[in-house]
């Protein structure tokens, strides 16, 4: 599970089913894994697999809350990668200005 707790910050946990069947904070998600947030879907890959570092979580700041700031603003869509080692976000891509709220989603090549 992982909670945004402000644009620059998440806490990340993990499903402790085996022991106390409650929600344990970790700090890492490891050197091979990255974490893909959107409104519509998310989805945990291996970074190896892609030649990409790990320990990262790649989001869409795209909530129906910041819809109407969007609107009336013409600010951009946030797309984040949240370092989990740093705590530092930083923008991977171009923000595209003025596109209405336009409909965000991550595609992924067939396992």
């Amino acid at each position: 599970m992982l909670l945004m707790t402000r644009q620059s910050e998440f806490e990340v946990f993990r499903a402790d089913i085996e022991h106390s069947q409650r929600w344990v904070t970790v700090t890492t998600l490891g050197d091979d894994q990255m974490i893909f947030l959107g409104r519509y879907y998310s989805r945990a890959v291996s970074a190896t697999q892609y030649g990409i570092s790990g320990d990262h979580i790649f989001f869409f700041d795209d909530d129906k809350v910041n819809m109407m700031d969007y609107l009336y603003d013409k600010e951009s869509t946030s797309v984040g990668v949240y370092d989990m080692k740093t705590h530092e976000v930083s923008t991977p891509v171009p923000m595209v200005k003025d596109h209405k709220m336009i409909h965000t989603a991550w595609l992924f090549p067939d396992d």
